[in-house]
């Protein structure tokens, strides 16, 4: 399909060509030599006119195309051009789409053709462009009259779904050869053709990844024949090969290469989205590989060769030297189990309840204290050093809540009589309290007097000093409720 047929085979070469000559003293100047060369012939070579190529004619065998899913196999017994051509089906009607992708290409922009021949009232013949997983690639789907939901679909998978970007009625019908063509122009837009007549013409994505070429059919048999594609922008072409060390990376077509092979990148735009490309072949030299493994505490920096290590995993490290390649250092990176310590506590900070972080090695609170607990007089931050088992430190704050229940407490007598002492009947409480309200009634049972006020009663009644004597009392304190006699005296 390419301009340069033999393009592949001179990349591998080229690789194989440098593999030898790295091996040999002064083999580094002469691959360099040879690739200048090579390189130079190549120069001078004009590129070929692209041209429509006739990728499949399904004459002979599938070895180009992979069976995704389905009932797949050529048929002689309806063929467009030659003999024969692929009938595609379901496999039952739970399992009716059939799947066939095709090796030999990975492009993007430019003209696809391919003719379909549909059977049955359920049948569709799609083919697939740009194709790179299940959520990217675009498809057209066509469902000739008479089928259900006859027309002519365009629509694109992404990851967050398929989106549908032009459909129309179908022109075709069932029973009869027609050909699809698809033109995927570099500024975005594409037209789409039946035996030459355009049915759709959209100009709304700009995607130009390079991807594969699937065809696809739904339950009733569909057949497809002449595969053809003709490219809008001109093949790769092998530019240069560069060589770096083992562990020293190369950076091509905007990424780091690590290992050998062939990159391509972009030399420049020729319209749009369509660009010149150039192909690198990248060359790894072998140099002596040595290891080594560390583990490494939580939150830990390890410095090695001038680098700071701190997560978890395999790295590599290329050694300096003035000429040539250094050796190679593999460098493992683990970190020590942990386990999360017990980092707050709620409770009454009463003599006997303690707070313990967990089981470690060795404890350092900052009072002094070397214990495994501690006995926290009042609520607040607790902080601790512990020491595991691998000798790992680490500081830890411990928060003690209060979460005393309330006590409340009321006198048994008070005397209104304007001292300044004991004027009010009022609670008291270990702690702050929320909602208050006390009821006071008299020796008989008759409600006298009620407030909201936690400074309590006065010992008066509208506003007249209430006489001695007994009284009861009934207190309402968040959503606990207290009640008890006490004696009034002057």
């Amino acid at each position: 399909m390419r301009d340069i047929a033999e393009k592949p085979i001179f990349s591998a070469a080229l690789l194989q060509i440098g593999a030898l000559s790295m091996r040999n003293p002064g083999g580094k100047f002469f691959f360099c030599f040879i690739v200048s060369i090579l390189l130079a012939v190549l120069s001078f070579v004009s590129p070929a006119v692209a041209q429509r190529q006739l990728l499949e004619d399904f004459e002979d065998n599938l070895d180009q195309w992979t069976v995704i899913n389905g009932d797949i196999a050529l048929s002689t017994g309806q063929a467009q051009q030659g003999s024969s051509a692929v009938r595609m089906r379901g496999i039952s009607d739970d399992d009716n789409i059939s799947t066939l992708e095709f090796n030999g290409l990975d492009e993007n922009f430019g003209s696809y053709e391919i003719w379909f021949y549909c059977t049955g009232s359920s049948s569709s013949a799609d083919f697939l462009i740009q194709y790179i997983d299940d959520n990217n690639y675009f498809r057209v789907s066509c469902r000739p009259i008479g089928t259900n939901n006859s027309g002519i679909v365009m629509s694109q998978a992404t990851p967050r779904g398929v989106n549908i970007l032009a459909s129309a009625p179908a022109t075709f019908h069932l029973n009869q050869w027609y050909q699809l063509r698809i033109d995927r122009y570099c500024d975005g837009h594409i037209h789409i053709d039946i035996d030459g007549s355009r049915i759709l013409t959209l100009d709304i994505f700009r995607d130009y990844e390079r991807g594969k070429v699937q065809l696809q059919s739904r339950s009733s048999e569909t057949y497809f024949d002449g595969l053809s594609f003709l490219p809008f922008q001109p093949p790769p072409l092998l530019a240069r090969i560069d060589t770096t060390c083992a562990g020293v990376p190369v950076r091509i077509g905007g990424k780091l290469r690590y290992t050998p092979g062939i990159y391509q990148e972009v030399t420049y735009i020729i319209e749009a989205n369509c660009v010149s490309e150039q192909e690198v072949a990248l060359h790894v030299i072998d140099v002596d590989t040595f290891r080594e493994s560390h583990t490494l505490c939580l939150g830990e920096t390890l410095e090695l060769y001038d680098q700071k290590f701190m997560l978890p995993g395999n790295y590599q490290v290329a050694t300096p030297v003035i000429e040539g390649c250094g050796p190679l250092t593999e460098i493992t990176i683990d970190q020590h189990p942990w386990t999360a310590p017990m980092d707050s506590f709620a409770f009454c900070p009463i003599p006997g309840n303690v707070i313990s972080p967990g089981i470690y090695s060795s404890y350092l609170w900052e009072n002094g204290n070397t214990s495994s607990q501690l006995r926290p007089d009042l609520p607040g931050n607790y902080r601790v050093v512990l020491t595991d088992q691998f000798a790992c430190t680490f500081d830890l704050d411990i928060l003690v809540e209060d979460n005393c229940p309330i006590t409340t407490w009321v006198p048994n007598a008070f005397s209104p009589n304007g001292d300044g002492t004991n004027d009010f009947l009022t609670s008291a409480h270990n702690k702050s309290i929320g909602s208050f309200r006390m009821s006071i009634f008299d020796r008989w049972g008759n409600h006298i007097y009620s407030t909201e006020d936690q400074q309590g009663w006065d010992g008066k009644v509208n506003a007249q000093d209430a006489p001695v004597g007994v009284y009861l009392y009934l207190l309402k304190i968040n959503e606990e409720t207290y009640s008890g006699e006490f004696t009034l005296i002057r």
